[in-house]
């Protein structure tokens, strides 16, 4: 089974920024384990991705910049598949956990146990 490190190094050159910013959030987690830094930069990668979407698929992208809201639209609107959705679904509530245990002053391995 490969790594996810392997796994990225292996998308094609297409993917370009993508996989230099995923590589680099890999790094973050790996070297500085920060988690929260992690999840942020993981949420606006999705709306990026979603906003490319929206320009290759010609259609109007949400207003705001609320990941649900977009992820939502883009699934009633054929543009993301189920699975993909899905996974930045949990993305979101991982995110907006992480949100809350910076509010509250918690450490993040509590709040992610709930």
């Amino acid at each position: 089974m490969m790594t996810l490190d392997e796994r990225v190094n292996r998308l094609r050159p297409e993917v370009g920024k993508w996989r230099d910013e995923l590589q680099t959030t890999i790094k973050t987690l790996q070297q500085a384990e920060d988690h929260i830094a992690v999840l942020l930069k993981m949420s606006r990668l999705c709306l990026e991705l979603l906003e490319q979407l929206y320009r290759v698929k010609g259609e109007q992208p949400p207003q705001g910049k609320r990941l649900n809201d977009w992820i939502r639209d883009a699934q009633q609107k054929d543009i993301l598949p189920e699975e993909i959705a899905s996974l930045m679904h949990d993305l979101c509530i991982y995110h907006n956990k992480a949100d809350h245990a910076v509010e509250k002053k918690l450490p993040l391995s509590l709040v992610m146990q709930n």
